[in-house]
């Protein structure tokens, strides 16, 4: 597969879109699509704002799901977590395992739960950290996890959470030692 090519028919694909919202600058489905295609070339902000366009046109399941990825991916966590909790719990109330919708969504609310939790454990934030990190433990567990990548996540994010109760439980000690 020639990259070059492949850029460059995106690139013309992203022209005809941008073209394509000139003329019907209503239509969801286009804004969606351009969303789509900036993504695929890396290009998370202009993506973001694709996606966000194609939300406030016409908010679904799935548009919440690319932009809390694109969220995701541009390190705006605490949105990412918002809309991508409101997505799972969507899909999770409205029997969603059949269409295969079920684990990706599952895998990237919990990558951001994740992220969020281990800025906030450098932040030495333990108790948000922790609370994010076994909500993202729920998350996965609850899957079927025949897939490396959430089972990967589960232990990274089981091994920061181990770490996070060390420190939490050694700041504590430490603050009670000060009070005496």
């Amino acid at each position: 597969v020639d990259l070059v090519l492949v850029e460059r028919l995106i690139a013309e694909r992203i022209t005809s879109m941008q073209q394509a919202v000139r003329i019907a600058p209503l239509d969801a489905q286009l804004w969606e699509e351009m969303g789509e295609a900036y993504s695929q070339l890396g290009k998370h902000a202009a993506a973001n704002k694709a996606y966000r366009r194609a939300v406030e046109l016409e908010d679904t399941s799935v548009r919440r799901f690319q932009l809390g990825r694109s969220c995701r991916l541009m390190d705006e966590l605490d949105e990412a977590v918002e809309l991508l909790s409101g997505v799972f719990d969507d899909t999770k109330d409205v029997g969603h395992d059949d269409d295969g919708l079920s684990l990706p969504i599952a895998y990237e609310y919990a990558m951001a739960l994740y992220q969020s939790a281990y800025g906030q454990y450098r932040r030495r934030a333990f108790v948000r950290s922790n609370k994010l990190l076994t909500r993202g433990i729920e998350v996965l567990q609850r899957q079927d996890n025949t897939i490396v990548a959430p089972l990967k996540l589960l232990g990274n994010m089981l091994c920061l959470q181990a770490q996070t109760a060390q420190l939490d439980a050694a700041a504590r000690a430490a603050r009670f030692e000060e009070a005496v």
